[in-house]
């Protein structure tokens, strides 16, 4: 009731947040989707991103034990350590992703995340709590050493979320058919070869309860480096495509992907 409340609340007063997930559900959906299926969707996009920061309270006062969870796929996982691979992560923002780190820290993986400060200090303490309480170990973004040291170690499974802007450096690619910039650290590793990446995502199925769903590894069949990073991207973006459109109102939809950056000039410079 509370919830709906503020849900309709937001979506009559804030025009732009309605304006972006808009923009988002025609990139993603095109326009087939009818009034009726647009005004739900984007409802439901405000209600789980609510439910998030009421479940990221949840977390910070240790209360991870009130979640409920569905996992399928995991044997992905088990047999690419049974193989004693180097495994990586490829995750996305979808569901509650913070709680899916969380998940993975409880269940004893040795899992990094690679993080960068907030801009509010209350924000960034809440999410350095959540993560250091839920056994989550953070790299920072901008420190490619460590990342590379991290990837290279089979003791340790790095998560990357790349779903969002790749700034400068990243690679100029076409996401649902709109030129972005694809962040490139995951690309690099890939291309270095010895790293097994498993596609891993977190569905919202209510408030509190989750399915954490694991996919086959990524196969990158390529030889030449450059290859490589096409075919490893190419696929990566196939993945979060086809999550995105099958769970659109699961992934940020506040988040405004496609509109124009100023590095884009300098990103169209290095077009895979």
């Amino acid at each position: 009731m509370i919830v709906s409340l503020i849900v309709n609340t937001i979506y009559i007063l804030s025009e732009n947040t309605r304006r972006v997930i808009d923009r988002n559900l025609s990139i993603i959906m095109g326009s087939c989707l009818s009034f009726k299926e647009r005004k739900r969707l984007t409802k439901n996009a405000i209600r789980f991103q609510l439910y998030n920061v009421v479940e990221y309270v949840f977390l910070l006062l240790g209360l991870y034990k009130l979640f409920r969870f569905k996992v399928k796929g995991y044997k992905y996982y088990k047999e690419a350590k049974e193989r004693g691979d180097n495994i990586s992560i490829i995750s996305g923002h979808l569901g509650n992703w913070e709680l899916l780190g969380c998940w993975l820290g409880m269940n004893k993986f040795p899992i990094y995340s690679i993080v960068m400060e907030a801009r509010l200090e209350v924000v960034d303490w809440i999410f350095r709590t959540i993560r250091k309480m839920h056994r989550i170990g953070t790299i920072d973004r901008r420190d490619r050493m460590e990342l590379f040291r991290k990837v290279k170690d089979p003791s340790k499974v790095v998560a990357f979320l790349i779903d969002q802007d790749g700034e400068a450096t990243g690679y100029w690619v076409k996401f649902f058919g709109k030129n972005v910039s694809f962040p490139s650290g995951a690309p690099s590793v890939a291309s270095r070869g010895k790293v097994t990446f498993i596609p891993v995502y977190i569905k919202r199925l209510g408030f509190l309860k989750h399915e954490i769903i694991f996919e086959q590894p990524i196969k990158v069949i390529s030889k030449n480096r450059d290859d490589i990073k096409k075919e490893f991207v190419d696929k990566t973006l196939e993945f979060y495509e086809r999550i995105i459109s099958e769970y659109p109102e699961n992934w940020l939809l506040i988040y405004d992907r496609w509109k124009f950056r100023r590095h884009y000039p300098i990103c169209e410079k290095n077009a895979l």
